[in-house]
């Protein structure tokens, strides 16, 4: 049986003392420790196909400096948004001040969030028609818009007109109309995050 290379030896120490289980600091207190291995809080997440399959959209939080540390991080917020990129991440840029958004099953639309507010807003793409941007809630905080597969329909979640502030699943038309509350179990908690069957119903 042939002996372990040196080298080897070598390496797997090197790895273990500075490897992932190196995550607190001294035990007397004085020192608070850094770990290797800690991820940096999300910063792009939310990602969207548009239906054409040519372009993503996915929320970017402006990320500059993440410090594992302290676990603190530092944001631009001028950079914070919706972005848009090719499928193989190139020709990344901002297009909307917006904390999340979806695609309208046609790829001319895109429905966001602003303020707690549901917008939508014509995008091509490539840029945004900021003439065509219409607000399409008004009461409470409204988030996560989805549109239906037949383009006629926007669901949500509201704690508009909640008795206790919780949020719960509504719809309205395309166009901001005929908003229904249409999940409310306030004894089971909140509904959130709706998401459509493929036949909208």
């Amino acid at each position: 049986m042939k002996k372990p290379c040196p080298l080897f030896l070598i390496a797997c120490l090197i790895l273990t003392t500075f490897g992932c289980e190196i995550i607190g600091g001294k035990d007397d207190g004085d020192d608070d420790g850094i770990s290797i291995d800690l991820p940096p809080p999300p910063y792009q997440e939310f990602p969207r196909w548009s239906p054409d399959g040519n372009t993503i959209i996915y929320y970017h939080s402006g990320l500059q400096l993440y410090d594992p540390s302290n676990d603190r991080s530092i944001h631009n917020p001028d950079s914070a948004g919706i972005w848009a990129m090719t499928p193989d991440g190139g020709n990344q840029r901002k297009i909307l001040n917006a904390g999340y958004a979806e695609w309208s099953p046609n790829g001319e639309w895109i429905v966001y969030v602003a303020g707690a507010q549901i917008f939508k807003v014509k995008f091509n793409g490539t840029s945004t028609d900021t003439s065509t941007i219409e607000q399409l809630t008004f009461e409470g905080r409204n988030f996560f818009p989805d549109w239906s597969p037949n383009g006629e329909w926007i669901a949500y979640d509201s704690n508009n007109d909640s008795p206790n502030g919780q949020s719960f699943i509504w719809k309205m038309k395309n166009d901001g109309s005929e908003k229904l509350r249409i999940v409310f179990t306030p004894e089971h908690g909140e509904a959130r995050m709706p998401s459509w069957s493929p036949d909208s119903k």
